[in-house]
């Protein structure tokens, strides 16, 4: 007997009969391909993955991470938030931490699974966002184009990092509830009816717990099924849904009960963003403005603006545009080619539909974005905030596209298919924003861990950092490093960062003006944080001192007794985690590509989007928005603080720009005084913000040059001036 299978095909080919099934097979398997619900999340698996292409899984925690990873290794993951474990002031959203937790109980030595949880939260979003879309207004290409849409969207500056990954989680749990609420109500059966709407409330319940301010999308079902039907219709059709709003009504009913009993807690996270009264009510009404001047702003119109300007810097990832180019280009002619109902009727869009759906999609982002008006902290910033925001976002340019495309196709379809390559182009520019401070993070772990590879019990490590860099929340600051260095050393380690110049302490622990103390070594033990609440003394006995020197690298003090190498398979698990090994290496990852012959430091190019400050003396950037470029800054804190910058000068005369965005004092300006690698520099006043200074290209330096400002700091509010960009640049020569 022939068991061959290719040999029967050839047989029945001989026979006349595999010519009839092969076409038969192949008109079933392109119906079955362009199929909505088998086509869309193709297309979404590829839009997700063009968006990781260029940097693939790469990236390392970089701040809240290593806290979780630290308390990970010393408890075991946490799946479910209680008042008696780590984490207790979250349990407003207990299940915060199991998408983490389990990434972690995955493969508890690399990133892998979290960037596999973040890929397929981000993809999961865009399913749910189409199947809503197809219910709504059943063009394919409209909701696929819609799902694509909110992937990319660039209103948001964090949704490829794994701070995010709980509210992406959250997310796209809310819009698959949404989705299999909707299609539920489309389901004859009513045994299927109620296993589809128990599935999506279980699904919403899950978000309210991962993310608290899911809870205000709860409305989003009604408000669509208005979108679609209006009050008289809608109201008649929603009469017999009685199962599918009884679910939805009882998981709503559990998670505000939940609020409820556990909000009365004086200990939770959330109490600390209620203003010095406690009533956030009154803190949202004095921000409710913002709603309009910075929520909806962003959202709608300064998003975009971004991402176009992001598109024509051409980053790195410029070399990876043609390959999304062409699946957009697909798309454009799929949106342009007519779509059909059941039935081979046209579908047109009516006006009221349109209206509505506009309407709605307002509203849905107001609803995600209000949670955010509860501090002005966060109004200023776009750092997860607009990660529910994004789903009326892209609703309304939807929206806006199906019109365009019912009355001029190429227009519309063109607009699609602009509008997804500046989204491609947002997620590009925020992917290698994050891939630069976590392959410099990667360079300071790796070089701790190859100086100090092994720590005893009794042991405890005092890193000096002659950079300042970790002086930045960006960039292991304080416990976090902490944190990191108790995850890779799989034990608990206690790390004492003292900065230079001035041997400043680098924590969260700070006085009431942010003041961190200094470093004091006496004969016997260092006193940590003197001047700040919270002082202590680290005797010697047992410390293992380390020293960062300017170009990063890393070494032990020359009092340090031997310490033993790594084992090779402590080796293995570090390269593993980091992605690269040895220390060289790392550096080699951070410091890629030629030395500039110039220096501009803005502390942030793209709102929201801050660079970590490469000297010490510095307070974390801020942002002052709105504007169509919001302009970054950071107060200098220290009567001493530093730049540090790499350099290839030139053998021409430079200048030195120097952008001001606050003084303390006019006395504090005029008395600031810059050093250019030990060399004075005598700049003079442009204007009330701004001086320049020329400098002698000999001062200059292939490799690290350090600017050392000297200012007078006021000791009522622990600064002296905010600096909004710094340049040493060639002189132009006219």
């Amino acid at each position: 007997m022939n068991r061959n299978p290719f040999n029967s095909v050839i047989l029945l080919y001989e026979k006349g009969i595999s010519k009839n099934m092969a076409n038969s097979s192949f008109r079933f398997a392109k119906d079955l391909l362009l199929q909505f619900h088998v086509l869309m999340p193709l297309i979404m698996l590829l839009g997700v993955g063009l968006v990781f292409f260029p940097f693939g899984f790469s990236q390392v925690g970089l701040i809240e991470e290593w806290g979780e990873l630290g308390v990970f290794t010393e408890h075991g993951p946490i799946s479910f938030i209680t008042k008696h474990s780590p984490f207790a002031a979250f349990r407003m959203r207990p299940l915060n931490m199991l998408p983490a937790s389990l990434g972690y109980q995955l493969d508890p030595d690399s990133f892998f699974y979290w960037h596999t949880i973040l890929f397929l939260s981000i993809w999961l979003k865009g399913i749910g966002l189409a199947f809503i879309l197809w219910w709504l207004y059943p063009q394919r290409w409209i909701a696929i184009l819609g799902g694509l849409l909110l992937m990319v969207y660039p209103a948001d500056t964090m949704q490829l990092v794994f701070r995010s990954i709980h509210i992406n989680s959250a997310v796209a749990s809310t819009l698959c509830a949404v989705a299999l609420l909707l299609w539920a109500s489309q389901v004859k059966e009513l045994w299927a009816r109620a296993i589809l709407a128990c599935c999506a409330s279980v699904l919403f319940l899950c978000a309210c717990l991962i993310y608290e301010a899911a809870i205000l999308l709860a409305p989003i079902p009604l408000l669509l099924w208005w979108a679609k039907y209006g009050i008289r219709d809608g109201w008649r059709t929603l009469k017999i849904q009685r199962i599918v709003v009884l679910f939805w009504f009882i998981t709503i009913l559990i998670e505000l009960g939940y609020l409820l009993w556990i909000s009365g807690d004086p200990d939770l996270y959330q109490s600390s963003f209620s203003n010095p009264s406690g009533n956030i009510l009154n803190t949202i009404f004095q921000y409710a403005p913002m709603l309009l001047t910075v929520g909806f702003y962003r959202t709608f119109l300064h998003s975009w603006y971004d991402a176009g300007r992001m598109l024509l810097t051409l980053g790195d990832w410029v070399i990876f545009l043609p390959i999304v180019v062409l699946p957009i280009l697909v798309l454009v002619l799929c949106l342009k080619a007519k779509d059909y109902e059941p039935g081979n009727k046209t579908l047109r869009l009516d006006s009221g539909l349109l209206t509505r759906w506009l309407v709605v999609s307002i509203l849905i982002t107001a609803l995600g974005y209000s949670p955010y008006l509860v501090a002005l902290s966060h109004i200023l910033i776009t750092q997860r905030t607009y990660l529910f925001a994004g789903v009326g976002g892209a609703l309304v340019c939807t929206a806006l596209i199906a019109i365009l495309r019912t009355r001029f196709r190429w227009f519309g379809a063109g607009v699609g298919g602009g509008l997804l390559l500046l989204g491609f182009a947002a997620q590009w520019t925020q992917f290698a924003h994050y891939k630069v401070i976590s392959d410099q993070q990667k360079a300071i772990l790796s070089g701790i861990l190859e100086a100090a590879p092994r720590l005893d019990s009794q042991q405890n490590l005092l890193i000096i950092d002659h950079t300042g860099s970790l002086g930045s929340t960006w960039m292991l600051r304080g416990e976090i490093l902490s944190s990191a260095l108790t995850y890779l050393y799989g034990k608990k380690t206690e790390v004492v960062i003292c900065l230079e110049p001035g041997l400043v302490r680098s924590s969260f622990a700070t006085d009431s003006v942010g003041r961190t103390g200094r470093c004091e070594e006496g004969q016997d033990a260092w006193q940590i944080g003197q001047g700040a609440p919270g002082s202590f003394s680290l005797p010697k006995t047992h410390l293992v001192t380390l020293i960062i020197e300017q170009d990063g690298q890393v070494h032990p003090h020359t009092i340090n007794t031997d310490i033993p190498p790594a084992t090779s398979s402590e080796q293995a698990r570090w390269s593993k985690v980091l992605g690269c090994w040895p220390a060289k290496a790392c550096r080699g990852e951070s410091q890629r590509g030629p030395l500039p012959d110039h220096f501009e430091f803005d502390f942030g190019q793209w709102w929201s989007m801050e660079k970590p400050t490469p000297g010490v003396g510095w307070r974390d950037s801020q942002w002052m928005a709105p504007a169509w470029q919001p302009r970054s800054f950071a107060w200098i804190n220290q009567p001493k603080s530093t730049l540090l910058f790499q350099l290839a000068p030139r053998p021409v005369p430079y200048l030195l720009h120097l952008g001001l965005a606050h003084i303390i004092s006019e006395a504090a300006k005029e008395r600031l005084k810059v050093y250019l690698n030990g060399h004075p520099i005598h700049h003079e006043w442009l204007d009330a913000m701004h001086a320049q200074a020329k400098i002698n290209p000999s001062w200059l330096k292939e490799g690290v040059n350090e600017l050392l400002f000297l200012t007078d700091v006021d000791p009522a509010q622990g600064v002296s001036l905010s600096v909004e960009y710094v340049k040493v640049e060639p002189q132009k020569i006219d």
